[in-house]
């Protein structure tokens, strides 16, 4: 994945703006949300929002810490009378996003809870 333009708004007023509009065009499967969820079983196809936790920077990356905010499903598991009804939950994780200077390749991979 490649985010060449949230690196070329470094250090910018747009930055938080830019760094949004490019994780909204991602696609879902590029995020670690399945392996993020914490109270349902399956990655919901619903809008997702991020928040920006910490950004240092290194002579070969950019390195993100970012919040993701999302939904789950939990499956047969919300109504006694309906065997199988569908719930959304909200979820959220934190990931880690390296984004290499200075062609803009990016990684994620899910954080920890308690880092």
């Amino acid at each position: 994945m490649n985010l060449l333009r949230v690196l070329a708004a470094w250090q910018t007023a747009d930055f938080t703006s830019v760094l949004n509009t490019e994780l909204q065009r991602l696609d879902k499967s590029n995020l670690p949300l399945q392996q993020g969820l914490t109270v349902s079983n399956r990655v919901a196809d619903t809008n997702i929002s991020f928040m920006l936790l910490n950004v240092k920077e290194t002579e070969q990356a950019l390195l993100l810490t970012v919040m993701v905010f999302y939904d789950g499903l939990e499956a047969g598991d919300c109504c006694a009378d309906d065997p199988t009804p569908v719930c959304e939950q909200p979820e959220q994780c934190t990931v880690k996003l390296t984004i290499h200077k200075p062609n803009g390749e990016a990684e994620i991979s899910l954080l920890p809870e308690d880092e």
